[in-house]
């Protein structure tokens, strides 16, 4: 994606994609008959569960015509890919939540300096401010002095990075994986070098100090032998 260059451009586009593509289903329960309330709750709607279950990294398969590179404008009516059409269909995985997702990324952003609002947060003032920079900017100038031109540098900042976040599909190959993958993924993501290099460290101790050097044999252990009538051998 392309830079937003100014801070009313970046705005803009901001209002037009907006920042909850999650909202929740009008109907939340569906009572069928009258025994199924009398023994408990009614039944929850397919789209309040889905809601309750949603991830911010969720992927759906869709389907989009796009041109037919095999055929040109003499050969389209012989072409065996798209049977003369110019065009077919392909199905393609694209994330479900964008903006759900380009703002949990987000959220792990620093501020630009220390004492001004995160990216994350400024991009709620502006939700909350409906996107009015100089309202935006009262909200932040309330909990930390800052000056307007400096929100308004760092709100383009912040608008851009979540621009370069968003991303409608097709997904990218590294994101396709199973869940155990995703979940090996994020346990090296958060793990600690220290912790790592000291299980290492651990590991390789107890296992003997001889057994980290090549070509060296371990150690073995002399086992003592039991003592008969007093007498050991």
């Amino acid at each position: 994606m392309s830079s937003l260059r100014s801070l009313e451009e970046a705005i803009a586009w901001l209002e037009s994609v907006g920042v909850d593509d999650r909202p929740v289903p009008v109907r939340l329960h569906d009572l069928e008959t009258e025994t199924q309330g009398e023994l408990g709750a009614p039944r929850m709607t397919i789209a309040f569960i889905r809601w309750l279950t949603a991830r911010h990294n969720d992927i759906h398969e869709t389907t989009v015509s796009v041109d037919c590179p095999a055929c040109s404008s003499r050969s389209v009516a012989y072409c065996l890919t798209c049977g003369g059409r110019g065009t077919y269909d392909v199905v393609r995985r694209r994330f479900r939540y964008p903006m759900w997702r380009a703002l949990t990324a987000l959220s792990r952003k620093p501020p630009i300096k220390p004492g001004w609002p995160s990216p994350r947060i400024i991009i709620a003032q502006l939700y909350i401010a409906s996107w009015r920079i100089d309202r935006a900017h009262g909200i932040a100038n309330a909990a930390t002095p800052i000056s307007i031109d400096d929100y308004r540098m760092i709100a383009l900042w912040a608008i851009n990075d979540l621009h370069s976040r968003y991303a409608i599909g097709p997904v990218p190959r590294r994101v396709e994986m199973s869940e155990s993958q995703s979940i090996a993924e994020a346990a090296l993501d958060t793990a600690e070098p220290a912790a790592t290099m000291s299980s290492a460290t651990t590991a390789r101790t107890a296992m003997g100090h001889g057994a980290s050097q090549p070509g060296r044999r371990p150690s073995i252990p002399s086992i003592p032998t039991p003592s008969i009538g007093g007498v050991s051998s």
